[in-house]
């Protein structure tokens, strides 16, 4: 989702970039990982928030998840394991943490 890009000015939050690749239905309008200010990225985490695990869960389900191959993902921080659609959402949430441990530039 946010990728930060390696800052070299001492201290400063590094400039983010949404991990975005352009649609072919968006054709000539659309742009590939556009850049993330600081306050978009706590406008989206303060968004995102709201969302609880049944929302996402209900989301993946919908989206049919659990007919991909290889639905399965360990968290590298629990070593837990989940499946389906369940791993779709510890997913989430671990990208909801990654994006709040970090800053972008304004």
């Amino acid at each position: 989702m946010f990728q930060p890009a390696i800052n070299h000015r001492g201290g400063a939050p590094a400039e983010c970039r949404g991990n975005l690749t352009v649609s072919l239905s968006a054709r000539g309008g659309g742009r590939g990982h556009p850049r993330v200010s600081e306050a978009g990225r706590q406008f989206f985490l303060a968004q995102a928030g709201r969302l609880t695990d049944a929302h996402v869960h209900a989301v993946m389900q919908a989206a049919r998840v659990d007919q991909i191959a290889d639905s399965v993902w360990h968290d590298p921080r629990t070593g837990v394991s989940s499946t389906g659609a369940a791993a779709w959402v510890a997913v989430w949430r671990d990208k909801m943490a990654q994006i709040a441990a970090r800053t972008c530039a304004p």
